[in-house]
């Protein structure tokens, strides 16, 4: 990250404060410098898919992710562009569980794991610390969705109808509440950056809402009366007509 920023500041694209001020919306609008792409594009994303292969310590893979959200933050919507498409991929095998660290293979990328020893495998299963790391990484991959969302603003639309279906999964109640949570959350916040798409999801993720608000947690609550509020501020046509329905759902979370 700050040879990144080193970069972006040796090309005179950062302000005063050292910061780079991108436009939400279209990468085109928000160029890198070439350097700054070719070090992207050619190091940093290659090797953090280097470590989504083949990294079995999660602490290593939540550090990764996080990396990943603060370059959107940092550098805009044109950090991604020339990898977005084997991002979404990873993203959707870390909501399957389906990454190494997830599950000790993934598919498409199997020569870079071959080597690793199950016996270690094992013996960082035995040295768990009491965290729920897999949780955690749930929670870095929906912030690393989230502050993608908020970079590309509307341009985050065809992409989050990749993921969509992956996400509705963890509102359903198999998943803990916990989950649900997150999730709800970063649909919502997607929906806020990404408004144009909500008329597309909107009569999917009202019952969603509605079926979640049984569980009686505070903080899933707080989450579904956040969603209603982006609603009811980024669609108002569509939201009018169900006020009525709304003004109930509220009333049930007290």
């Amino acid at each position: 990250m700050q040879i990144g920023l080193g970069i972006m500041k040796k090309n005179g694209v950062c302000d005063a404060d050292d910061k780079f001020n991108w436009k939400r919306g279209a990468p085109a609008d928000s160029p890198l410098p070439q350097e700054a792409v070719d070090y992207f594009d050619k190091i940093v994303i290659p090797y953090y898919f280097e470590i989504f292969n083949a990294e079995q310590n999660k602490e290593v893979i939540e550090r990764t992710l996080e990396n990943m959200r603060e370059m959107t933050i940092d550098f805009g919507p044109a950090v991604f562009v020339a990898h977005a498409p084997k991002i979404i991929e990873y993203i959707i095998a870390f909501l399957l569980k389906k990454t190494f660290c997830q599950s000790g293979e993934f598919e498409g990328d199997a020569e870079d794991v071959e080597d690793v020893n199950p016996e270690e495998d094992e013996e960082a299963e035995e040295e768990d610390d009491g965290i729920d790391h897999d949780e955690i990484i749930l929670g870095n991959v929906t912030d690393l969705i989230l502050y993608w969302a908020r970079a590309l603003g509307n341009e985050f639309a065809n992409i989050f109808s990749q993921l969509a279906s992956h996400l509705v999964e963890y509102t359903k109640e198999n998943h803990p509440k916990s989950d649900r949570n997150m999730i709800i959350g970063c649909i919502s916040e997607v929906f806020a950056a990404c408004p144009s798409i909500i008329p597309q999801y909107f009569e999917s993720f009202v019952p969603i809402l509605n079926a979640n608000s049984q569980t009686g947690d505070s903080k899933l609550n707080r989450n579904i009366a956040y969603s209603i509020g982006v609603l009811a501020e980024q669609a108002q046509v569509i939201f009018q007509p169900h006020l009525s329905s709304f003004q109930a759902l509220l009333e049930k979370l007290h």
